[in-house]
């Protein structure tokens, strides 16, 4: 982590899953003892200065996420292309609104998620799902082989 980064605070509280931006590093969190003193993360929420346990902030450059999708383009009655993304039930521990919102940031639409029986049906008709993955900021779409 960085000075500049995104992060995520992670603690039980009022600001748990906001995103912040790094400011400055190995604060004091008590400056009054600074032999002892532990140290945080000074960050902007939304304009506001924090300082924040080191422990309650995950990077989030350093966090890989993935999802299976599968995409498949019809025409519709006028002829246009329509291009669709189907997505299955929530199957990590990938929070279902924050998957969904990185998810329409990547392709730039809403997905669709479906049940197990119709994701079988998906996966018989258009062949293996691909798996969308972001990994340290970079996104990358593999074909799943299975």
């Amino acid at each position: 982590m960085k000075v500049g980064d995104k992060v995520k605070i992670l603690h039980p509280g009022k600001r748990n899953g906001e995103i912040g931006v790094v400011l400055d590093l190995n604060v004091p969190l008590n400056p009054s003892n600074n032999e002892n003193s532990e140290l945080g993360v000074r960050l902007d929420l939304n304009g506001e200065d924090w300082l924040v346990h080191s422990s309650f902030v995950e990077s989030l450059t350093d966090v890989k996420r993935s999802c299976q999708f599968i995409e498949s383009e019809n025409i519709d009655a006028l002829g246009n292309n329509i291009k669709s993304i189907f997505i299955p039930n929530k199957t990590s521990d990938f929070d279902g609104w924050e998957r969904h919102q990185w998810l329409k940031k990547y392709f730039g639409k809403e997905c669709v998620i479906v049940g197990p029986e119709l994701w079988n049906i998906l996966i018989d008709r258009h062949g293996p799902a691909s798996i969308l993955i972001e990994d340290e900021g970079i996104f990358r779409v593999e074909k799943n082989n299975e």
